[in-house]
């Protein structure tokens, strides 16, 4: 596996929401980025259950925070203004554990 850790800034209120049994909690996160004049790094964080509580009752907007978990790339086909397909790639993050700073 993949574990990796990293320092982002919290970009947006988490959402929360349930499916069935499960309690999921959206993040977008904002990576800085070490090369010059370029923009920062735009994550999605996604966390379950316990941690996705414990993320929405104390996650806020502008917060730095630590993440221990996986990170993938994800491929997303969408239909531009010329009507072309295209694909974007999106950096996602399952978040395993959380520490605020």
């Amino acid at each position: 596996m993949n574990i990796c850790i990293l320092t982002t800034r919290i970009i947006a209120n988490p959402k929360l929401s349930r499916c069935q049994r499960t309690t999921i909690c959206q993040l977008i996160l904002c990576r800085k980025n070490k090369r010059k004049n370029q923009l920062p790094y735009k994550l999605k964080a996604i966390a379950k259950n316990r941690i996705a509580k414990k993320i929405f009752n104390t996650a806020e907007e502008n917060r730095f925070i630590i993440i221990k978990g996986f990170i993938y790339i994800r491929k997303v086909k969408f239909v531009s203004n010329d009507n072309k397909w295209k694909i974007k790639k999106n950096i996602a993050v399952k978040i395993k554990k959380i520490y605020y700073i």
